[in-house]
């Protein structure tokens, strides 16, 4: 019978860190994995096992027999079935869509890890404590005359902890990559359940038959949720790798063309690609843009993830190479399978961390693309200054980096914000590893960068756009993303030179992600908490407002009839438009900079007078041409981005 509680003590231990271990996975799909969540998670079972413990000590003084732990057992496993596998979802998205209004990072995750893992995690503590009084009171008929309570704890904790360890390795190592999260759970509830059951019968316990039919009951309804089919139609790929949740979907965008999805989290999509209509994999070609602009040769593509730039760029560049690095085997395993991705001596796959790569390879290259940030978590080993160190030295000469940063440029602040800004602090990293010129570009709200390892002015790559979009050898698309990189792509604040660079010692990853994105729609809303302060209300009644002022004179009346509110927003636009002609000038590039497209958009293409004014001349062919340029891919129209890239080259 001694070996039995031995065996319970394993089983708890390694159940604990079963659940653990899903948790983590659990919470990153829904979630991500941020600092914040991790935290989050251990805390919160931190928590569970130290009441469990407590708890366990308490029930053990009182317990004539083992019913007070394995009734707690069966309860637990029911609970692990109906929570953990079958509403885990529900609940989850739920609480996901609750985040947009409360505590984003913090009250989603943490009600989720307690309602999914609190009540198994204390219930899987009462063993060990329960256990080392059992034992003690019972040494004689269990033959352990000689041990004291010291020695008993000590082999009971030993044995629970030998669990941890094996329930941590094998379920990082086989369960999760090979089997995915639902069947682990069933592993933890099959072996809670089997020692339940056993100890029912060794124990002779009157509740033998309640137990026996409690745990077939969870096995059948666990049996019965396992085996129904998944609900999404679309989904092709659904599982779990050493490194995170695979989500794979293929559907129709519209009516016409086919799109995969690739999403490792639901508050990330990592690629979006449509097979059918290179068209409109319009964000993957602004990765290479200037690679075929300044005629790379050779690609390095750290994070190819599910490889749609590896796929497009040998379709718009025959000649280059390119290598993709992606840490994560099964994601290059999907990539050559649902994106198409043909590897050959000019393209090549590779499986590594970007680091380490870069680490151990001494090849140099004209243009290095870096896509390893996600918007719930960043690599902190990927950010810092000794990791562009690396890039910049396997650069070529006048060679090209790439960022895909998910940092957004907040260009009109209010100065009453107090904010971090951790893109400012990115391109000091880059400025301090070696690049000489900069460029942001936020046409697709995700902060892309391109730094150049010479210096090189925003004169010279507009001149090289307008000569490439002139060539009609050059393929429509390529011609039109270029066009309309154009005027997206700014040079970033060379004051940003003067701060502190993220460094391997010291990254502050906390408040990376304390900026919320979702805060930077619009720079309307950055000005909503400092309406009232006394310094602006006073700014607001000047005769020759700045951008900022026209702003607020705008919501002051921006919530009144529908009628009043048209005739607002054509006076904000209207103030707009004379306020950069009178500061910047009125050009495509200005409206551009300080994201006004939209607010100036239907005024102008809806006002006879403006349309007609020679000085509107560029703004007016702008939006003309990028609406025409969006319809023109929405629709696979080339007639129609034939005549978007003539508007556009009028806006130049």
């Amino acid at each position: 019978m001694k070996y039995y509680y031995h065996f319970l003590a394993f089983i708890g231990g390694f159940n604990i860190m079963l659940i653990e271990m899903c948790g983590f996975r659990v919470l990153q799909i829904h979630f991500g994995s941020s600092i914040y969540v991790t935290g989050l998670l251990l805390a919160t079972i931190m928590v569970s096992l130290s009441l469990g413990y407590y708890c366990g000590g308490k029930i053990s003084e009182k317990a004539k027999d083992l019913k007070p732990l394995l009734f707690p057992l069966i309860a637990a496993a029911g609970y692990i079935c109906l929570f953990d596998i079958f509403l885990s979802g529900k609940i989850c998205s739920v609480l996901f869509r609750l985040g947009g209004h409360v505590g984003y990072k913090v009250i989603p995750p943490s009600a989720a890890t307690i309602i999914l893992f609190s009540f198994p995690m204390l219930v899987l503590s009462l063993i060990t404590p329960f256990l080392i009084k059992w034992l003690t009171i019972n040494r004689q008929s269990l033959q352990l005359p000689t041990l004291g309570v010291g020695e008993i704890a000590g082999q009971l904790m030993a044995i629970s902890t030998i669990g941890s360890v094996i329930g941590t390795l094998v379920t990082s190592f086989v369960f999760l990559p090979f089997i995915g999260i639902k069947l682990t759970y069933v592993i933890a509830i099959g072996l809670t359940l089997v020692a339940v059951t056993a100890g029912f019968y060794l124990s002779g316990l009157p509740g033998k038959r309640i137990g026996s039919i409690g745990t077939l009951a969870i096995i059948l309804v666990m049996a019965l949720i396992i085996s129904a089919p998944k609900s999404n139609k679309d989904t092709v790929y659904e599982g779990e790798s050493l490194y995170g949740h695979v989500d794979l979907r293929i559907h129709k965008a519209g009516t016409r063309d086919e799109v995969i999805v690739y999403k490792p989290s639901n508050i990330y999509t990592h690629t979006v690609y449509y097979p059918n209509n290179r068209l409109r994999n319009y964000f993957f070609l602004e990765f290479i843009n200037y690679g075929l602009l300044f005629h790379a040769e050779n690609y390095l593509m750290l994070g190819s993830g599910g490889g749609a730039v590896m796929k497009l760029l040998p379709e718009l560049d025959s000649q280059a190479s390119i290598i993709g690095v992606e840490l994560d085997p099964t994601i290059i395993d999907i990539s050559k399978k649902y994106f198409g991705v043909m590897t050959n001596e000019k393209v090549r796959l590779i499986d590594d961390d970007a680091r380490a790569y870069l680490e151990k390879n001494k090849t140099k290259f004209d243009y290095v693309m870096v896509d390893v940030f996600r918007n719930d978590s960043i690599p902190a080993h990927c950010i810092t200054k000794e990791f562009y160190d690396l890039v910049f030295s396997r650069l070529n000469d006048d060679g090209i980096l790439f960022v895909n940063t998910n940092l957004l440029w907040q260009f009109l602040t209010t100065g009453l914000e107090n904010y971090y800004d951790p893109l400012a602090h990115f391109c000091s990293t880059l400025f301090q590893a070696g690049f000489q010129s900069i460029y942001y570009n936020n046409h697709y709200n995700l902060g892309l960068l391109y730094a150049f390892k010479t210096k090189t002015s925003l004169t010279e790559i507009r001149e090289k756009i307008k000569k490439e979009i002139a060539d009609e050898k050059l393929d429509i698309d390529a011609r039109i993303s270029l066009a309309l990189n154009y005027f997206s792509t700014i040079p970033v604040d060379e004051q940003w030179q003067n701060d502190s660079p993220f460094l391997d010692d010291s990254v502050p990853v906390h408040l990376i992600y304390s900026v919320d994105l979702r805060k930077f729609g619009g720079y309307e809303k950055r000005f909503r908490k400092a309406f009232n302060h006394p310094v602006w209300k006073k700014r607001r009644k000047n005769d020759n407002p700045d951008l900022k002022m026209i702003t607020l004179r705008y919501l002051e009346t921006k919530f009144n009839s529908p009628e009043q509110k048209q005739l607002n927003k054509s006076k904000y636009a209207q103030d707009i438009l004379e306020w950069l002609a009178a500061n910047d000038g009125l050009s495509s590039q200005a409206v551009i900079k300080y994201g006004l497209l939209r607010e100036v958009e239907e005024h102008l293409l809806s006002n006879a007078e403006f349309v007609s004014d020679p000085k509107y001349k560029e703004v007016y062919h702008l939006i003309l041409g990028q609406k025409l340029a969006l319809a023109g891919v929405e629709n696979g129209d080339r007639e129609m981005l034939e005549e978007a890239l003539l508007h556009l080259q009028k806006a130049m």
